[in-house]
């Protein structure tokens, strides 16, 4: 969503990060809500995720705000990358499963 606002709708990289999270909510909740009546939710989980991600969220927040938009846009294509080269080559153990990471660290990498 991000890029397509950029490149297609002319927004800044600010306002577009800015846009997209807050699109987020709504999908979110619902989504939650739907999995949660569906029992697919582990709540002590779900907590330690969030935990991170709220101190994840206002360090990257803070941290793009005082980055301009050259840089930002920069940093959020390299992020893009990174990621892409992770879904094709795959990232798993050596049997092919994916290692668990620190549940509240891999929320906080989430909110960043």
């Amino acid at each position: 969503m991000v890029p397509a606002m950029v490149l297609v709708l002319g927004f800044g990289q600010h306002v577009a990060q800015g846009t997209s999270l807050v699109v987020i909510i709504p999908a979110a909740l619902a989504g939650s809500v739907t999995h949660y009546r569906n029992g697919r939710v582990s709540l002590k989980d779900a907590a330690l995720l969030a935990a991170g991600g709220i101190g994840g969220a206002l360090v990257g927040s803070i941290s793009a705000l005082s980055a301009d938009d050259t840089l930002l846009r920069r940093l959020f294509g390299a992020f893009l990358l990174v990621v892409a080269a992770q879904m094709v080559l795959g990232r798993g153990s050596r049997r092919g499963e994916t290692p668990k990471p620190p549940i509240v660290e891999a929320g906080g990498a989430t909110g960043l």
